[in-house]
């Protein structure tokens, strides 16, 4: 059996006050790494957020995660992107 050279990325997302721990590897685009964060109930919900970085930087949705600077084992905030538009 080959080992996969490609290790993964264990990060820690923070949704709704909780701490979810998502593992993912490099290649894996920022917009699945929500998705995975959101859960299979959620998922599709995936274009209202934004992955940030603690010190603020919010990730491409477009890139892998792995060119975006995010270390192993960082924690990232899953946050709401502000709808445009229309009243509750």
């Amino acid at each position: 059996m080959e080992h996969d050279p490609e290790h993964q990325l264990h990060l820690r997302v923070i949704l709704d006050g909780k701490e979810k721990p998502v593992n993912v590897r490099p290649s894996t685009v920022v917009i699945d790494v929500i998705r995975e964060a959101l859960g299979p109930k959620r998922a599709d919900e995936a274009s209202q957020y934004e992955l940030v970085r603690r010190s603020g930087q919010v990730l491409d949705p477009s890139v892998p995660i792995g060119s975006t600077g995010v270390e192993d084992r960082e924690v990232l905030s899953l946050n709401k992107r502000d709808g445009g538009g229309g009243s509750r």
